[in-house]
């Protein structure tokens, strides 16, 4: 391309496997090599044909042959089923003509069902393969082989128990003949007749409608595993893997001996061997396993993971359109029959675990008493429903079981209308056992210690302290129960809970007696209304799953419901609330405000087609960091999970509440770039070239050591520091990723909204383009369902600017990084040695305060006062300090005072971030930015690489909610605190305070990806305070400065000594209230006299840097922390453990020293600065990159020329 950058991406090119230009990918097409003459227009079949006609064709035949192999498929689809595959079943087709095995974990109503039986029937009767097809019930049995006998007569054989005798004599005649072609049974029967099955029947297809209907049996997993192909030595070869990998797991963190750990893992690397050897000889046939909803329980699941590479998920059917209201009663039967009644037909009752079967069993007699006809579903549910079906009943009344059939089995939309939820949905558990949880106990220790009970606060420390050494608290858990023995850390934490216990349970039930027997803890309930006290948990995605049958995909529309939770107890309804609030966007509201009129009509309408349609669609999701792909996931339910080569795609449903289209999604991540700048002796320019007046940068996928853990771009099959051969390259995610884009509909890359997530996004584009070209751009500023719905809704494509700017930045960072670092490594001999554009500047900020710091050394005199407070004195003077050391009292001289408003800085900054995480947490530049990183990332807070400080409206909402929380409303000032923009500051994304998110974590009402930390909950808390503030009132600061005389020295002593009101209520300053006791003439006692060696210049910390960084204009907030951490890896800098001071260490200062007198141009503040600027014109489109590499080339040049080094520098390691 003429002008600009063009890349060159090696080993790239789909077809070939050869290098190809950028351009050539973004239009969809192969390499120049491969097709020299493209088609007008790029589709896969007119490159096919192409490539075809040139005798070109290489790798890409297998994409299109897979494209053929749908159409053939849909072609039979519609002449079967007469509609063609729409999105979600196009989707799931292309890869089951591919042969995957998988789990779909997608809503009722997307058209799995249709899609599987026609599936099930093209593979039976074109295929001529044998399929065997389970499902859960017997009803269901009937229904599925009444469709396959539409579309292929006479090519299944069912059986089930109920069917004519003569019909059941002759399927099992037929099946133990070995005659079946395509046998449709229930689950059951793969339990009962497995003998008739195997091992005469090897199936190619197996379906499995409602994977926790094959699970109930455990056996059933290896039955079906076996039918499909697999041999008995495989499937116990799997079997003993996953048991010596949890075996692993236990001994690893409950303290087991290094023998026991290495024996383990020398057993497990014998299985994984002897695995490898036994799948190398199968040939299995394919496994679907379809349900709308999974909670698979146990391990023998996890042999799906082993062997077909899939994991089932627990993805609740979260599609829902439905008003959520309560009830509070003192009878709450009396008042179930009285709504129950008034609703009328249509209405579902699920009594809650808690009450128990003998209260459905009298709600049931109240309506039937009140002349409501009932089906009551305890025990077998199919003449119940059938009953509910034919409107035979009004009603259908069941357990709120999260196994329960009408809870999970249930899909009549045209009948159900209402769910009556009789008690919230909850199961309890004896209190005692239930603080065996070490999370659990934890949440209910911090509400003691709150309270001042002493010996739960020494408790709470001791325990959160070992929990921080113990990565699985489960085994802290059965070690406490005396399932377990642990050593170390976990068994410590097992022994303080075991002595604990019973003495808060004692505490506890105190607590809920003073409030009439039930104390709630956020989303737990105590009760101790009886002799026995129990702990309450109420079952939130039970509660969304059941009331989900009365919304449901219907005619193209989400059906309209309504979910009444009656309840005796406030608490109960209130906890539930809680839990629902962290894990959907369900509110409970009173009865009372819902407008019944309005909504039964929209009810009514709703289930005649009326209403917004639903689009169903399938979409890629790609962001870069698996955590933050995991956060995601789990938004929406326990999801599905695959596992390709080493990437993990999680499988998840979510609706748009605004435009009413449902994504199917795949959620994926690329671990980070995919490719940078190669190091391979290619281009002139280290890896760049001139090309026709612009540049051609090469680069190279990504490659990473698994033994040293070292990066590098090069072509070399071995680790170019430590040699091994043993690595992971890019290149693999890029293979993935093409052909995950394959199957869906589009693509939306999420990467982080900045100039290294575009790259990313660029690279992801090119990547998947030939394959998909529906791509676009979603950006997010925080991990919230919210934000990740927009960014699924938003039709942005990416920032070509931006990307350009990325790319001279990182060109430019190669050619002064590369140079500098490889003369430095010939000149000083030292293989570990570099320099860089902005880290050689920031060393230089480290050196030179360090020379200052060391020629004003001093002593600094610290008074510890008698009334508690504490003031100091520098001198240089020796004989002044001697004095000073035996001063017994300071005399106050004078007082000056002054009352001012001050208003609350702005939320943070990066750079403001990693001042505060430096000078208030003692924590480095690069370990403040992880913490960030992961708080972001888990959906806690926005994204943390900002130089804004505007906050949005939905951010202002937040702190006004929080502070009307608190009974703070009278302080609040809203403030956007900038314009409007694309980036916000670093804010939370919840209105909850740090203890009320631990709380809630340990609770089990939030569910986050990391283990979080007492760091954690303390920079989160710093965030949050600051953030709070931004939205408050000044404050009111009384200041004193006072003139103290200690001996013959006179000094003065500023500070706050009293604070009112405003931002301080929440974020207080530095207050010193023996200030505000000061009269002239007063005596201090001093109590002690500290002196400590000093300076009057101190030390630079991370964040002083990071300010400088930021005031001179030389680096970017992604940038940050990079810089400082870069000096440290080269041993440029140390950080002093106490105080986190910089310093340079000797090889530092003789690195910069060498640098700046030989390299001034290259790496002075002002040429960093001047060079930012000119990324930044690049980035608003009004400066040429070529024009900003040209005038860089032109220093290096020079640079070269005037210190040449010995030796070749080409193909050298950059730093």
């Amino acid at each position: 391309m003429p002008g600009g950058v063009n890349a060159v991406y090696m080993g790239l090119c789909y077809n070939c496997g050869g290098n190809i230009d950028e351009d050539r990918l973004e239009k969809g097409l192969p390499c120049a090599r491969c097709l020299p003459s493209p088609p007008r227009r790029a589709t896969p079949l007119t490159v096919y044909r192409a490539l075809k006609k040139a005798g070109t064709l290489g790798a890409y035949s297998w994409e299109y042959l897979s494209i053929r192999e749908v159409e053939r498929f849909e072609a039979y689809f519609a002449a079967k089923s007469g509609s063609r595959l729409w999105s979600a079943q196009r989707s799931w087709a292309k890869r089951l003509v591919k042969g995957d095995s998988f789990a779909i974990i997608a809503p009722t109503g997307v058209g799995k069902s249709t899609l599987l039986t026609v599936y099930a029937a093209y593979v039976a009767a074109v295929k001529r393969g044998r399929v065997l097809y389970l499902v859960p019930t017997e009803n269901l049995v009937r229904q599925v082989y009444a469709k396959l006998d539409q579309v292929e007569p006479g090519i299944a054989t069912a059986y089930y128990s109920r069917m004519p005798a003569k019909a059941r004599e002759s399927s099992l005649e037929k099946i133990a003949s070995g005659g079946a072609r395509l046998i449709v049974a229930t689950t059951g029967f793969l339990s009962r007749r497995f003998d008739l099955l195997h091992p005469q029947y090897k199936f190619d297809l197996a379906i499995v409608d409602d994977v926790d209907s094959l699970l109930r049996n455990s056996r059933n997993v290896e039955r079906i595993l076996l039918l499909t192909g697999f041999s008995e030595e495989t499937v116990e070869a799997a079997h003993s893997l996953v048991k010596a990998r949890l075996k692993l797991y236990r001994a690893l963190h409950s303290g087991a001996s290094e023998s026991i750990v290495s024996r383990l893992e020398q057993e497990i690397a014998q299985l994984e061997a002897r695995l490898r050897l036994s799948l190398s000889e199968a040939s299995p046939g394919q496994l679907v396993i379809a349900s709308a909803t999974g909670r698979p329980r146990g391990v023998k699941h996890l042999l799906f993971k082993e062997l077909l590479g899939f994991e089932v998920g627990g993805g609740s059917d979260y599609l829902r359109n439905i008003v959520d209201a309560y009830v509070v009663d003192s009878d709450p039967v009396g008042r179930t029959a009285e709504i129950v009644s008034a609703l009328g037909d249509g209405v579902i009752v699920f009594v809650s675990q808690r009450l128990g079967k003998d209260v459905a069993r009298a709600i049931a007699g109240r309506l039937e008493g009140m002349g409501v006809s009932t089906a009551l579903a305890l025990t077998g549910a199919r003449r119940p429903v059938e009953a509910f079906a034919r409107g035979e009943a009004r009603v259908l009344i069941g357990m709120a079981s999260r196994y329960g059939v009408i809870v999970r089995g249930l899909d009549l939309p045209e009948r159900s209308k209402y769910a009556v939820f009789l008690g919230a949905p909850s199961a309890k558990t004896h209190l005692l056992e239930a603080l065996y949880s070490p999370r659990r106990m934890l949440a209910f220790l911090s509400i003691a210690q709150e309270k001042g009970v002493e010996w739960a606060g020494e408790a709470f420390r001791r325990l959160s302290r070992l929990l921080e050494k113990v990565i699985d608290t489960s085994i802290v858990s059965l070690a406490a129960r005396g399932k377990l023995e642990a050593q170390g850390p976990a068994g410590e934490a097992a022994g303080i809970i075991s002595e604990t216990a019973p003495r808060l349970v004692d505490w506890l039930v105190a607590e809920a007696r003073l409030q009439g027997g039930l104390l709630r803890v956020g989303g737990l309930v105590v009760d101790a209304r009886g002799p026995i006290p129990y702990l309450v948990v109420p079952d939130a995605p039970t509660y969304i799953q059941a009331s989900g049958r009365v919304s449901r995909l219907y005619r193209g529309v989400m059906t309209r419901g309504l979910s009444i939770v009656v309840d005796e107890a406030p608490e109960y309804v209130e906890a539930l609330g809680e839990r629902l609030k962290w894990t959907t966007s369900s509110r409970l509201r009173p009865l009372s405000e819902v407008d019944m009129e309005k909504l039964r009509r929209e009810i009514e309408e709703s289930r005649r087609g009326k209403g917004r349609r639903v689009r169903v669609k399938t979409t890629l999701l790609v962001v870069e960091s698996p955590t933050k792909a995991r956060t995601i996931a789990w938004f929406w339910g326990r999801p599905g999970k695959r596992r390709i080569g080493r990437s993990v795609i999680y499988e998840a449903s979510v609706s748009d509440p605004e435009t009413g289209d449902v994504h199917i999604l795949q959620i994926t991540s690329t671990r980070g770039h995919l490719t940078d700048l190669t190091t391979d002796s290619v281009g002139s320019k280290y890896g760049v070239d001139e090309d026709g007046g612009g540049y051609r940068a090469y680069y190279s996928t990504i490659k990473r050591c698994l033994d040293c853990g070292a990066q590098h771009t090069s072509s070399s099959p071995f680790c170019p520091r430590c040699g091994s051969p043993r690595q992971v390259d890019s290149k693999s995610v890029v293979e993935i990723l093409r052909k995950l884009a394959s199957e869906v509909d589009e693509i939306v890359i999420a990467t982080d909204p900045d100039r290294e997530g575009e790259k990313i996004a660029w690279d992801v584009f090119l990547a998947v383009r030939p394959y998909n070209p529906n791509v676009r751009r979603g950006r997010f500023h925080e991990v919230t369902p919210r934000a990740v719905i927009e960014a699924l809704r938003s039709g942005e494509s990416v920032e070509k600017s931006l990307i350009e700017a990325q790319k001279v930045r990182r060109i430019v960072d190669r050619w002064i990084g590369f140079h500098l670092s490889t003369h430095l490594k010939l000149k000083f001999s030292k293989p570990w040695l570099g320099a860089g554009r902005v880290q050689t500047p920031v060393l230089g900020w480290i050196v030179d305060r360090y020379r200052e710091w060391q020629d004003t050394r001093g002593y600094l005199v610290i008074f510890k006062l008698s009334s508690g407070g504490r003031t100091s004195y520098f001198t240089q003077n020796r004989l002044e300090v001697e004095n000073l050391k035996r001063v017994e009292w300071l005399e106050v001289v004078d007082i000056a005072g002054k009352t001012e408003e001050r208003n609350p800085p702005p939320p943070y900054t990066t750079d403001e971030y990693l001042y505060d995480a430096s000078r208030k947490l003692g924590l480095s530049a690069g370990l403040a930015m992880k913490i960030a990183q992961d708080l972001f990332e888990s959906g806690l807070i926005t994204y943390h690489r900002t130089d804004s400080t505007r906050v949005s409206p939905t951010g202002v909402k937040l702190a006004l909610e929080y502070l009307a929380s608190r009974g703070l409303e009278g302080e609040a000032q809203p403030r956007g605190w900038g314009e409007g923009g694309a980036h916000e500051a670093i804010r939370p994304v919840r209105p909850i305070d740090a203890q009320d998110l631990e709380r809630a974590v340990l609770s089990g009402s939030i569910r986050i990806p990391i283990r979080l930390t007492r760091l954690h909950i303390r920079v989160y808390d710093m965030i949050f305070r600051r953030f709070i503030a931004s939205q408050m009132k000044p404050a009111t600061l009384d200041i004193v400065e006072a003139t103290l005389q200690a001996g013959e020295t006179v000094f003065n002593h500023a500070g706050v000594a009293r604070v009112r009101g405003g931002y301080a209520l929440v974020n207080p300053p530095r207050v010193e209230e023996w200030l505000a006791r000061l009269s002239p003439g007063d005596r201090i006692d001093v109590e002690d006299v500290l002196v400590v060696k000093s300076s009057l210049k101190r030390l630079y910390r991370a964040g002083d840097i990071v300010k400088m960084m930021r005031e001179h204009g030389i680096g970017r907030p992604s940038t940050y922390a990079k810089a400082i951490e870069q000096n440290r890896r080269h041993g440029y800098v140390i950080e002093s453990k106490k105080m986190r001071y910089l310093i340079p260490t000797k090889t530092g200062v003789s690195i910069y020293d060498y640098l700046s007198n030989g390299f001034k141009k290259l790496v002075s503040v002002d040429t960093t600065r001047r060079l930012e600027e000119a990324l930044e014109r690049v980035e608003k489109g009004v400066e040429k990159p070529e024009a900003v590499l040209a005038s860089v080339w032109r220093m290096v040049d020079e640079a070269v020329s005037l210190h040449a080094a010995t030796g070749d520098v080409m193909g050298q390691s950059e730093a």
